[in-house]
């Protein structure tokens, strides 16, 4: 994973999958950090290099446990199934702040270690 930080708020991030016998994938994301109801989300909008494919995105939140350890959990895909579509950000922010404690808004989270 290679971040990249255009202002504080906005990132570029990389993400490359590194499986032997297999080439090499490479995903790459635009990436916008915001604060609701007191927590840190990355909204993370993925980003190729044909116009027309899919583009993806999710939100995840995160907590920095230490200098070397993250500690982060992605939106469930049901929570945002159920969602609208978002036609702004603000539509969104709303939506997070609506179900944000709802028990299952989260996927189990994970934890990133830095060697």
């Amino acid at each position: 994973v290679e971040f990249h930080d255009f202002n504080g708020r906005e990132y570029y991030v990389e993400i490359r999958s590194h499986e032997p016998y297999k080439p090499l994938e490479v995903d790459r994301y635009r990436v916008f950090s915001s604060v609701v109801g007191g927590r840190t989300f990355l909204n993370c909008q993925q980003r190729g290099f044909d116009a027309k494919s899919d583009a993806r995105f999710f939100l995840a939140v995160y907590e920095f446990k230490d200098k070397d350890t993250l500690d982060m959990s992605l939106v469930s895909d049901a929570a945002m199934k159920s969602a609208p579509e978002f036609k702004t950000s603000k539509a969104l922010r709303r939506f997070v702040e609506a179900h944000m404690k709802d028990k299952d808004f989260f996927e189990p989270g994970f934890v990133l270690k830095r060697p």
